[in-house]
């Protein structure tokens, strides 16, 4: 299929000076919403799978190289101390540093809620 040529005067301040050249019988896209058709719908699950698929592996793989222990401090209160510790994957655990017992831990990620033992 051959294509038609059609020479057009430029105008506005954006074109430069001389003539645009414009295609007839092309395909143009106007900007208005598509409609998805079954295809593009099953790709774009595909594509959220393997998304998925690969933060899974990344969070696998985190979790084997990543240091248990992010950061730990001695907390006073009072006349007492406590060990604090934040852990892998973002546990927040207070322990008795006397015997090491488990005080008190929060869920993963909410280190304000503090849940005890």
């Amino acid at each position: 299929m051959q294509h038609t040529q059609k020479e057009t005067p430029t105008s506005g301040s954006n074109h430069t000076a001389g003539v645009h050249t414009q295609m007839h019988d092309a395909i143009v896209h106007d900007g208005a919403a598509s409609i998805n058709t079954p295809a593009q719908d099953h790709v774009r699950e595909l594509a959220q799978i393997a998304s998925a698929g690969l933060l899974s592996r990344a969070a696998m793989f985190a979790s084997t190289h990543a240091e248990r222990v992010l950061w730990h401090r001695q907390m006073k209160v009072g006349p007492k101390a406590f060990l604090v510790r934040l852990e892998y994957p973002g546990v927040l655990r207070v322990y008795d540093p006397a015997d090491g017992c488990l005080l008190a831990e929060s869920a993963p990620g909410q280190l304000e809620l503090l849940q005890k033992q």
